[in-house]
C-alpha cells in the first residue's frame, strides 16, 4: 500500500508540475487546471490533494523563475553599457517576480488540488453507487 501511494503521489506530482509548464501561458485557468489534474490523481485526503498541488505549481514556477535567471545571466554581458546599480535592479526583479508570480500559481494549483480531490471523490462514489445495482 505504501508503494502505491508513493506512486500515485510522484505521478500525480509530475503531472500536475508538467501541465502547470505547459499551460503557463493561459494566467489563471493553467494553473487552476495543473491543481485540478494533480489533486484528482492524488484523491487521498483533501489536505494532501491540495499539497500536491500546491508543490505542482512551486516545482513548475522554480523551473520557469530559473530559465528567466538563465535569461539574464545569458543577456548579462551586454548590458555592461547599463549603470551597476540599474543592473543590480533589473537582477533582482529577475529574481524576486518569479518567485512572487510562482506563490500566485501555486495558490490557485493549490484550490485546483481541493477542486480535483472532491471531484475524484464524487467520480468515485458514483461509480461504487453505480456497481451496486
Amino acid at each position: 500500500m505504501g508503494q502505491s501511494f508513493l506512486r500515485k503521489a510522484l505521478l500525480a506530482l509530475t503531472l500536475g508540475s508538467l501541465l502547470h509548464f505547459i499551460l503557463e501561458p493561459i494566467p489563471v485557468f493553467g494553473d487552476l487546471i495543473a491543481g485540478l489534474v494533480a489533486g484528482y490523481i492524488a484523491d487521498k485526503k483533501p489536505g494532501f490533494a491540495a499539497g500536491i498541488g500546491f508543490l505542482a505549481g512551486i516545482l513548475a514556477d522554480t523551473l520557469i523563475g530559473l530559465t528567466l535567471v538563465l535569461f539574464y545571466a545569458a543577456l548579462s554581458p551586454y548590458l555592461s553599457f547599463l549603470a551597476e546599480s540599474l543592473k543590480n535592479l533589473i537582477l533582482t526583479f529577475s529574481l524576486a517576480l518569479p518567485i512572487l508570480y510562482g506563490l500566485k500559481g501555486a495558490f490557485i494549483s493549490l484550490l485546483g488540488g481541493f477542486i480535483g480531490y472532491y471531484i475524484s471523490s464524487f467520480s468515485k462514489a458514483g461509480t461504487s453507487e453505480s456497481k451496486s445495482f
